[in-house]
C-alpha cells in the first residue's frame, strides 16, 4: 500500500516535523556576554525550546488542518482542484455521532464559489465490519488509493466479518440552510465512501454551489444501515429487515 499517498489524503504532520522536535529539544542557547546580562540559566533555555515547540506544533497542526479535504479532492479532481480548495473558507469540525455500529466524525469542511465539500471516517464499533452501501460483500475490504485496486491480501468483506456483524452504510448529503430557517434539500450532490486498511471508512462529500447558502448554516446527514448476512445477502426488506436511517444534523459556522 502506498502509505505516502494515505497520508497526503488523510492528513499527516509535515515531513521532518519529528527531526527539527529533537533538534529543538537538543539545542543550547547561546551565552550572553559577560558583563551585560549575565548567563543565561536552565528555566531561560527550557523556555526557549518551549516557546520553539508551540511553533514547530502550530505550524504542525495547520498542515495537518488543511490536507483533508484539499488533499483528498485535490487527488480526485487534479491540482486545479486542489489549489482552488486550499484557497477556500475551511471549517475544521471534529463532530460525531456515534451509533452502535460505528462513529461516524465529520473532520472538516471546506467553502468555495464551487460549492460544499466534506470529509470524514467511519470507525467500527467492536464486532462490527463496515462496508460501503455500494460495494458487494465479495469484494476486497481495502483499496489501494492510487489505482483503486483491491490491496493484495486483502480479505473480503464478509471474510473480514468473520464471527461479527457485517453492517452496509451510507452518508450522504440531505439538506442545508441558515439557522432557525426551513432547510432546502440539497440536488445534485455526490458522495463517496473509500474503505481503508484498518477496517474504517473514509466518506466525503459535495454539494454543488447554488445549494449553499452564505454565513453560519445547518447541514442534514443521512447516516443509512443495514445488515448483510452470512451468506452474502443483503438484510434489507421483507421479513428481517434491518434498514435504519439517521438524520445527523452538523452546525458549519461562517467564521472560520
Amino acid at each position: 500500500m502506498n502509505r505516502e499517498r494515505l497520508r497526503q489524503m488523510y492528513g499527516s504532520t509535515p515531513p521532518g516535523f519529528e527531526r527539527r522536535v529533537r533538534a529543538a529539544l537538543s539545542a543550547r542557547a547561546p551565552r550572553a556576554e559577560a558583563g551585560r546580562c549575565g548567563r543565561r540559566g536552565p528555566m531561560a533555555r527550557r523556555a526557549a525550546v518551549i516557546a520553539a515547540l508551540v511553533l514547530l506544533l502550530a505550524a504542525a497542526a495547520a498542515a495537518a488542518f488543511h490536507s483533508q479535504v484539499a488533499a483528498y479532492f485535490g487527488w480526485f479532481y487534479g491540482g486545479d482542484a486542489r489549489q482552488r480548495l486550499e484557497a477556500g473558507d475551511v471549517c475544521a469540525l471534529g463532530e460525531t455521532m456515534y451509533t452502535p455500529d460505528a462513529a461516524y466524525t465529520v473532520e472538516e469542511l471546506v467553502r468555495t464559489a464551487e460549492g460544499l465539500y466534506g470529509v470524514g471516517r467511519a470507525v467500527p464499533a467492536e464486532g462490527v465490519a463496515l462496508m460501503p452501501g455500494d460495494a458487494q460483500p465479495e469484494d476486497a475490504s481495502a483499496l489501494d488509493p492510487d489505482a483503486l485496486t483491491p490491496l493484495p491480501g486483502a480479505p473480503s468483506y464478509l471474510e473480514r466479518a468473520a464471527g461479527a456483524r457485517l453492517v452496509a452504510v451510507k452518508v450522504t448529503p440531505r439538506a442545508l440552510g441558515a439557522p432557525d430557517t426551513e432547510e432546502t434539500p440539497v440536488e445534485g450532490a455526490g458522495y463517496l465512501l473509500f474503505p481503508l486498511e484498518d477496517g474504517s471508512l473514509r466518506f466525503a462529500f459535495e454539494i454543488p454551489a447554488e445549494g449553499v447558502p452564505e454565513g453560519e448554516l445547518t447541514l442534514t446527514l443521512w447516516v443509512s444501515r443495514w445488515e448483510i448476512a452470512p451468506d452474502g445477502q443483503p438484510l434489507r426488506g421483507g421479513d428481517g429487515d434491518t434498514y435504519e436511517r439517521r438524520e445527523w444534523r452538523v452546525t458549519v459556522t461562517g467564521d472560520d
